[in-house]
């Protein structure tokens, strides 16, 4: 039982880290968003790989208890180079993972993927999150 308790433990800091590190060109709101709430967010191409494309496609992939993701194409506003736009969650939404794709040049935060975890009333994921994004990971994202 201990040694479940601190795997688990060891996976929210390591989620916790890489989410921080992969969130630095994607910005969410609000920043523990709740199943069941729309997530705005805003999308810096200055240091991606979309950075000077005029014209890509953004799809959010929204985890559940299903085997597949729920896919959303996601409506993009301009602003110079930062992109922003909405997110529709559902109460069985468990993480969001967002892609940029430009035919034959996605981009997936160099591997690090672009996500969000869902969390509850106390600010603690909810349960399902973190093995949702780790499903994800081992997965290699969504292709």
């Amino acid at each position: 039982m201990k040694f479940i308790r601190n795997t688990i433990a060891l996976m929210l800091v390591l989620f916790s880290f890489l989410s921080i590190r992969a969130q630095q060109n994607l910005v969410f709101q609000p920043e523990q968003p709740k199943p069941g709430e729309t997530i705005r967010f805003k999308f810096n191409t200055s240091a991606t790989t979309m950075f000077g494309v005029d014209k890509f496609d953004a799809y959010a992939y929204l985890l559940t208890n299903r085997q597949s993701p729920v896919i959303q194409e996601l409506k993009l506003d301009r602003d110079g180079s930062t992109y922003s736009g909405e997110i529709k969650t559902t109460d069985s939404t468990h993480a969001v993972f967002v892609r940029f794709v430009n035919p034959g040049n996605p981009d997936d935060n160099q591997g690090e993927f672009y996500y969000t975890l869902m969390y509850d009333t106390d600010g603690k994921p909810t349960p399902g999150a973190i093995l949702a994004a780790g499903n994800a990971y081992a997965n290699n994202g969504f292709t």
